[in-house]
């Protein structure tokens, strides 16, 4: 896209990649929030009939292809959710961080307290892990992942990534909580299993663990912007061979991001990296080409995962910390 379109605002139709009786259907309709990477996020819903509200990220190149369709301002659609903003059935400015960003304590009570989250213990190890639900079942399985937190991590953090896809970050402070998270996470998946489809392998899930290389939460930039919704990306970095150590150099070196709330590097094996950032939404669709040039700066880096430098998921996160754990230390 050139540097002069912002999509920000706009109404716009995601269309079906197969046609319905000749006619391409609409699969997702809303306003579109920003690009996050390589992809745009829509506020919407599935349909016009659906009052179900989510972020959905689609790849920007549906764009040129014609699968997303912006539409001009004033212009008439079959559609009467987006006929104009005041008719949409969601909100095209701030969502509310009450209902998408939430730090959960024990209790089920819903706060975030920055002060209390930046005197947590710093997490040692990471695990990633991605489930596919299957069709309907998306949100259920969110709310089953969510309400069962990892007693042994310092943070969980939950996010919903689009096509039936949710991906869980736990960071624990102590190598041995690991391996009790593993043998109780065997036991909770056989309770959700109705819910996943599962991988080629035959695994319920994909999942990746290993040393947190590089973690800070920004304790002033959380108190900034506690009242925006926050958006957190999970980027997965495969190294050139021989390129390993200068990689792991710019990734923690990075500081052109001054407004982050949050982040960590984990290191999944000897060439292959995960990055967790955490921003308000406002400020991640701001410095996007900043996260664009800084990509460009390491290209020569990284080995592509077929046509892509990286292999990303982004989406609003739900978020869990451990109050308690400090006690335990």
């Amino acid at each position: 896209m050139s540097a002069e379109f912002n999509p920000v605002g706009r109404n716009c139709l995601v269309f079906s990649k197969e046609k319905k009786n000749g006619k391409h259907t609409i699969s997702f309709e809303g306003v579109s929030v920003g690009y996050l990477l390589d992809h745009i996020g829509i506020e919407g819903t599935q349909s016009s009939e659906s009052n179900e509200v989510s972020i959905e990220w689609f790849p920007k190149k549906w764009i040129l292809s014609g699968r997303i369709k912006f539409l001009s301002t004033g212009s008439k659609n079959k559609s009467k959710t987006l006929t104009s903003n005041n008719d949409l059935p969601f909100r095209s400015d701030k969502i509310s961080s009450n209902k998408l960003s939430s730090a959960t304590k024990a209790d089920g009570s819903n706060s975030i307290d920055p002060l209390l989250i930046s005197k947590l213990p710093e997490p040692i190890f990471g695990s990633i892990v991605r489930y596919i639900s299957k069709d309907g079942c998306c949100e259920l399985l969110q709310n089953e992942i969510t309400k069962e937190p990892s007693r042994e991590a310092v943070a969980q953090y939950t996010i919903a990534s689009g096509h039936n896809e949710v991906v869980n970050i736990s960071l624990v402070p102590k190598l041995e909580d690991m391996i009790s998270k593993e043998d109780s996470g065997v036991s909770w998946l056989d309770t959700v299993e109705d819910l996943l489809i599962k991988f080629p392998n035959g695994s319920r899930t994909d999942a990746s663990s290993g040393p947190v290389l590089q973690y800070f939460f920004n304790v002033e930039n959380a108190r900034k912007y506690i009242n925006d919704s926050w958006v957190m990306s999970v980027v997965r970095m495969r190294a050139n061979e021989g390129s390993e150590s200068d990689l792991v150099k710019a990734l923690i070196s990075q500081e052109n991001f001054p407004r982050r709330i949050l982040r960590c590097i984990i290191q999944i094996n000897e060439r292959e990296f995960v990055i967790i950032n955490q921003d308000s939404i406002e400020a991640r669709i701001e410095d996007e080409e900043k996260l664009l040039a800084y990509l460009d700066s390491i290209e020569h880096l990284l080995e592509f995962f077929e046509d892509s430098r990286t292999d990303p998921r982004s989406g609003i996160v739900t978020s869990w910390y451990n109050y308690n754990i400090s006690r335990n230390i």
